[in-house]
């Protein structure tokens, strides 16, 4: 069974959100050769675009702080104000470097276990034709385009693509890419599980 997916599920691990744990059991799957993962490798760089972009809102966080901080020599509580917003500061710094650490582990780990999916011509064409046809944000219209060329390269009995980005993704138009190739879209990690466990008898 083939496994599609992108962006969302990097970060869902790289940031220990909400569905991590079942992004986990997913890729232990894929460890015990259950199933195979697939990733558009410009989910790779997106994820590290994610990742520096949120990096700078913090850095710029902490910068306000710092200045604010300056500020406080005319308070009568500016001991305890400048603690309190050095604590923040240093808990920003460490959330940042703890982040980036998370980040490159899952996609080391990925690497050694994931399909990436080149971007080339035939992904290239794709994302322009879905830009147009079904007014698709470019980033968007490289993952689908790198699937779905994937998809009729190698035309896999069973798969499913996982996607959160259900605003974006979950539509007729994407789904009616995904149909004949029998490519079900699953809109969470949780669902998208279920569906890969009963698939493959576990």
């Amino acid at each position: 069974m083939v496994v599609y997916v992108e962006t969302n599920f990097i970060l869902e691990m790289g940031y220990r959100q909400a569905e991590n744990e079942f992004c986990e059991a997913i890729i232990e799957l894929a460890e015990n050769a259950r199933i195979t993962l697939a990733i558009p490798s410009f989910s790779v760089g997106e994820s590290y675009e994610t990742s520096y972009r949120r990096e700078k809102e913090r850095e710029s966080f902490a910068n306000d702080l710092r200045a604010r901080q300056s500020q406080l020599r005319y308070s009568a509580d500016r001991d305890l104000l400048a603690r309190r917003i050095q604590t923040l500061i240093e808990a920003l710094s460490e959330s940042i470097d703890r982040d980036n650490l998370r980040l490159g582990q899952v996609l080391s780990r990925l690497t050694g276990l994931g399909e990436f999916i080149s971007l080339d011509a035939s992904s290239l064409a794709l994302a322009q034709e879905y830009q147009g046809a079904i007014e698709m944000d470019p980033p968007d219209s490289l993952v689908l385009g790198s699937v779905v060329s994937h998809l009729s390269e190698t035309n896999p009995d069973v798969c499913c693509f996982l996607n959160k980005n259900s605003k974006d993704f979950d539509t007729p138009n994407v789904r009616n890419e995904l149909r004949p190739y029998n490519c079900r879209l699953i809109g969470n990690f949780e669902q998208g599980l279920s569906y890969i466990s009963s698939a493959i008898g576990s």
